[in-house]
């Protein structure tokens, strides 16, 4: 009886091998550490009273060097899956930081509570700029690095959790909550309005992780196989 023998050509089975690849899970724990440098550079700049620019440039060129090295030394699969899991990321996290901010503003509105939902974003500009920056700039300032840090958090969160069930969006986001409890409390002096800051805080995050969750769950595949805008494109070409 004669064998019928299928020959493969190399660049096939790389193909294949690559079409499976992904991170391996070291790499992934260490890149997700490297995310979460915005975070990090503001619990040192409150405890030491460093300057929130200062620890986040040399965190963010922490992130870069270590981003480079797992990206230039990764195999073809490794940089695919490495590109897939921050394009996710950056997109989970800016939806996730808008509904975690326009549920804290209804929240609040809706109960007519005196906590400010938005309070913190200032005093993230002034630790950037200074004391002496307007009231302007520093909402500009600390805006922005509040979507860099909704954004920061969201890509470690996808390199740890990403393409699980949705439902690790919301654990992730418990463990911010539970780094903001600790934290913003004694540097805010909240210690008049505890209830609400807890109220709408929970809340806020648990929005977030729900985003969060869904979007990495829902996309990250998509997009390692179809390219940051491929799972959009190919939604609306079905329709």
């Amino acid at each position: 009886m004669a064998v019928k023998v299928t020959e493969q050509r190399p660049d096939e089975g790389l193909k294949m091998s690559e079409h499976r690849g992904d991170l391996a899970k070291g790499s992934r724990l260490v890149l997700g550490v490297a995310a979460m440098g915005s975070g990090a550079a503001l619990l040192v700049a409150i405890f030491f009273g460093v300057s929130l620019a200062f620890t986040l440039l040399l965190f963010a060129l922490f992130a870069s060097f270590v981003f480079y090295l797992k990206y230039s030394n990764g195999r073809s699969a490794d940089r695919l899956d490495l590109t897939a899991r921050v394009d996710t990321g950056l997109l989970a996290g800016i939806l996730a930081t808008l509904v975690y901010d326009l549920f804290r503003v209804v929240l609040v509105k809706s109960l007519g509570l005196s906590f400010p939902p938005l309070g913190a974003l200032p005093h993230f500009g002034h630790l950037l700029m200074g004391n002496g920056a307007s009231m302007r700039a520093a909402w500009i300032a600390g805006s922005i690095y509040h979507y860099l840090n909704g954004i920061t958090f969201s890509i470690a969160y996808c390199f740890a959790f990403g393409g699980l069930n949705w439902k690790w969006g919301i654990a992730w986001a418990m463990g911010l909550e539970i780094a903001m409890f600790t934290v913003y409390p004694g540097w805010l002096h909240l210690s008049g309005m505890m209830e609400e800051f807890t109220l709408v805080s929970l809340s806020g995050h648990v929005a977030y992780g729900v985003v969060l969750g869904v979007v990495s769950q829902r996309y990250l595949h998509r997009v390692r196989e179809h390219g940051p805008f491929g799972p959009f494109s190919s939604q609306l070409s079905d329709k």
